[in-house]
């Protein structure tokens, strides 16, 4: 499925790019907020990516849309970014998971709460209130589950953010909360710390001879 919607996504990047002959910052924005960005981030809070190769795949399709705009292509993509005033697609997914939780705790979602969140009774440490109990898990792919891996980002969350009288005014807090959040214009993906996690250095291989070294003849 995630493919799928990168190919789309990446589809009306190409639409976007044969029909128009000049883009500036604003017509590229409404037209990658309506047609693109979208398919990258229905749903997110269900099938948010595990792997690092995917999270780049994902990444790579806002990468190469905001080339689009003439006046940023000789700009590094954060610089890009932060041009125009867009986030990444990885910070956009954390903040629609904190968004989702904080309907289904205010029962603006009908969802049975009960069986996603266990509230903690800890209150002894810092963040707010509003604390939810993290259950172990032995495998990744359970730790990645929607009521599992937004617990470290939710119980972080200062008093005023979480206590928000409604949507709107959450979404605001949240906002001016992250506003130097560290993946809103560099996506983690991205970083060289967490390629070399993943790409070791290859060791340079010395070919074996093939042939056995000649010996001397004996007189």
């Amino acid at each position: 499925m995630q493919q799928k919607k990168v190919a789309i996504a990446n589809r009306n990047v190409g639409i976007i790019f044969r029909t128009f002959n000049f883009m500036d910052k604003d017509i590229f924005l409404n037209l990658y907020k309506s047609i693109v960005r979208p398919h990258l981030e229905y749903a997110s809070a269900v099938w948010s990516l595990v792997f690092k190769k995917d999270k780049i795949s994902i990444e790579n399709v806002q990468r190469r849309a905001t080339r689009l705009v003439n006046s940023l292509k000789n700009l590094s993509y954060e610089q890009r970014m932060k041009e125009l005033g867009l986030p990444s697609l990885e910070y956009r997914r954390t903040r629609a998971d904190m968004v989702q939780t904080f309907k289904i705790l205010q029962d603006i979602d009908h969802v049975v709460k009960d069986k996603l969140f266990t509230m903690s009774t800890y209150t002894r440490t810092r963040g707010n209130s509003r604390k939810l109990f993290k259950r172990r898990s032995r495998l990744q792919t359970r730790a990645n589950v929607f009521s599992n891996r937004i617990v470290n980002a939710w119980n972080n969350l200062p008093e005023t953010v979480v206590m928000a009288p409604s949507l709107n005014s959450f979404k605001s807090r949240l906002n001016t909360h992250w506003r130097n959040h560290p993946s809103k214009f560099t996506p983690l993906c991205y970083t060289t710390t967490d390629t070399l996690e993943i790409e070791r250095p290859r060791t340079k291989c010395v070919p074996q001879r093939l042939c056995s070294p000649i010996r001397r003849r004996q007189r």
